[in-house]
């Protein structure tokens, strides 16, 4: 990965002087047991979900998804935040139902309103 980015030079491989860029994998899961192809497997069936930690140059920069070194769950509230008021402030008008309110609506109304 590392030659192929233009990087080998200074990543990709465990060695003095090179930089300590990895992954901790949760290989303890059903996509990975019974593991007969560890390779092919981590690039068939891995996904974020085993990813565990991230360290980048040799300092833990990611925890089960989560930076370390900074508060982005009080960014993502921010976030969330100003996405509900700006949706409410749009001038949208709503062509569908929500799907729980779609789904209590009867056969006919449906039927006759659209899918």
């Amino acid at each position: 990965g590392a030659d192929a980015a233009g990087l080998g030079a200074l990543t990709g491989r465990i060695e003095a002087g090179f930089a300590a860029d990895f992954l901790l994998l949760d290989l303890d899961t059903p996509e990975f047991l019974p593991s007969w192809d560890l390779s092919w497997e981590l690039v068939r069936f891995g996904n974020r979900d085993q990813i565990r930690a991230v360290f980048v140059n040799g300092a833990l920069r990611l925890w089960q998804g989560w930076p370390v070194d900074w508060d982005a769950r009080a960014l993502m509230r921010e976030v969330a935040e100003v996405a509900r008021r700006d949706v409410a402030r749009a001038p949208l008008q709503r062509v569908h139902a929500t799907a729980d309110v779609h789904r209590t609506l009867p056969t006919q109304a449906i039927q006759a309103n659209g899918p």
